[in-house]
């Protein structure tokens, strides 16, 4: 639509209201709702089957069902926690009705262990020490006492090939 106003040279919200009027088009007031996805979860369809009857994504769907809703920049959830991911501040709203305004969990959050199957940051920063001194996967993966598959999944997936691996953004 853009192009073609541009070549006509025309603005392209006028172009658009014409398209508009003329049916070819609609406002996303006109597409599916949240009573149109909770008319047919009632009626019990599955959550994925009335995601693809209403043309939304999966996400979406699973937002709706939990009772997410989505702001410009953010989420609102069900518990009264609020999420502005341009400013990075979660604000917690009391059953009083007070906003108490949370940072984002910091290095605190990155540094508690999980399960042991996953790996740890001190595994994540070792695999980033060994890696930029040339260490091969297979020599990285026994010195941590991982599978040599473990590690190179773990660097395929969060290395940049200019800036090398990022252990910190990988464990979050």
């Amino acid at each position: 639509m853009t192009d073609a106003a541009a070549k006509l040279g025309l603005n392209r919200n006028t172009c658009y209201q014409w398209v508009r009027k003329a049916g070819l088009a609609r406002k996303r007031a006109d597409g599916p709702t949240r009573e149109d996805f909770r008319r047919l979860r009632d009626k019990g369809v599955s959550r994925r089957e009335a995601a693809r009857e209403l043309g939304i994504h999966r996400t979406t769907a699973e937002e709706w069902d939990s009772g997410v809703r989505r702001t410009k920049n953010g989420r609102i959830y069900p518990g009264g926690r609020t999420v502005d991911y341009t400013s990075g501040v979660m604000t917690m709203t009391t059953p009083a009705g007070a906003a108490v305004s949370l940072p984002f969990p910091g290095l605190a959050a990155l540094e508690k262990p999980l399960d042991p199957r996953f790996l740890s940051l001190q595994d994540r920063e070792r695999i980033a020490d060994l890696h930029s001194h040339g260490k091969s996967r297979r020599k990285i993966a026994e010195e941590l006492g991982r599978a040599a598959s473990t590690i190179s999944r773990e660097l395929a997936r969060n290395s940049v090939s200019e800036d090398g691996y990022y252990a910190y953004a990988a464990q979050r």
